[in-house]
């Protein structure tokens, strides 16, 4: 099956016309040069992302597997201080000995520093998840913004196209400020974490507006969309530190009538809510 990109896309004042139908396949993606639009920017921003969030360790941010290692590091140094002053007060039992008086003196410094180091640690971990809880609300837009896209009978409109280029767009860049780029032997400049999103951003472009929107192209524009999106939604709910919820709502827990598939079936009767409101799901009921 063949494809172009789309028609038309304007970025900072460039209009990118649209390839040759025949020449590309789907999983292409748009021409070279609207490729270049639509992976954000020259290669000098790129490398300054890279760069940037390197140098900080991922924009400054401390992930749970590195918070971890800096608690269990902070541990065994406080172990080494502790093991330090046994074998100190061992091999200068003196009450006045000068090595183990400079060691108490110091004392307060060496469990000073590694809390200090720790506090700090801690705040990062706290603004990487609000980093995170901001960027995630941006990405679900724009990934549910791409899937509706695709589920249309009539042809879109250019502004929609353009809206959810946008959203894509926005997603991407935003995705750099909060992770930096994989390591990658002969990159230099590192891989992107997500590639998925440019993927989605990518396959909206090949299926375009207008008269190159039809409901075939779209089918297959969704089910691409709909499969990278899940395998991208569910990698990244793994950066949350999320738990059991305390008190768990859901018909597959909780045995009763089930309100939604008894009014979908025009089975639902006044009993039923009544039996519903006597079931005292919650302790609160």
């Amino acid at each position: 099956m063949v494809c172009a990109a789309a028609q038309i896309i304007t970025l900072k004042g460039r209009r990118i016309p649209s390839a040759n139908r025949a020449e590309r396949k789907c999983c292409d993606g748009p021409p070279d040069e609207v490729k270049s639009v639509l992976e954000y920017g020259s290669a000098n921003q790129m490398g300054w992302f890279a760069q940037t969030n390197q140098k900080f360790g991922g924009g400054g941010f401390v992930t749970r597997k590195r918070l971890l290692a800096w608690v269990w590091t902070t541990i065994t140094i406080y172990g080494g201080v502790i093991a330090a002053g046994v074998v100190l007060k061992a091999v200068y039992p003196g009450k006045d000995d000068p090595v183990y008086s400079v060691f108490k003196d110091l004392l307060p410094l060496m469990v000073a520093l590694p809390a200090a180091w720790l506090v700090y640690c801690f705040q990062r971990r706290m603004s990487y998840l609000q980093a995170l809880r901001s960027l995630w609300t941006d990405l679900v837009s724009a990934g549910k913004q791409a899937v509706e896209y695709t589920r249309w009978d009539n042809p879109r409109s250019e502004e929609d196209f353009r809206e959810t280029i946008l959203e894509l767009t926005k997603a991407v860049d935003s995705l750099r400020g909060v992770f930096s780029n994989v390591p990658r032997d002969g990159t230099p400049q590192g891989l992107y974490p997500y590639e998925n999103l440019k993927d989605i951003l990518k396959i909206i472009g090949w299926l375009g507006y207008g008269d190159r929107y039809t409901r075939e192209r779209a089918n297959r524009a969704h089910d691409c969309i709909y499969r990278l999106w899940a395998e991208m939604h569910y990698a990244l709910l793994q950066e949350f530190d999320t738990e059991v919820p305390i008190q768990p709502v859901s018909k597959y827990l909780n045995q009763g009538v089930d309100l939604a598939e008894k009014i979908l079936r025009d089975q639902l009767t006044e009993e039923d809510l009544r039996l519903f409101d006597s079931q005292k799901r919650l302790p609160t009921q």
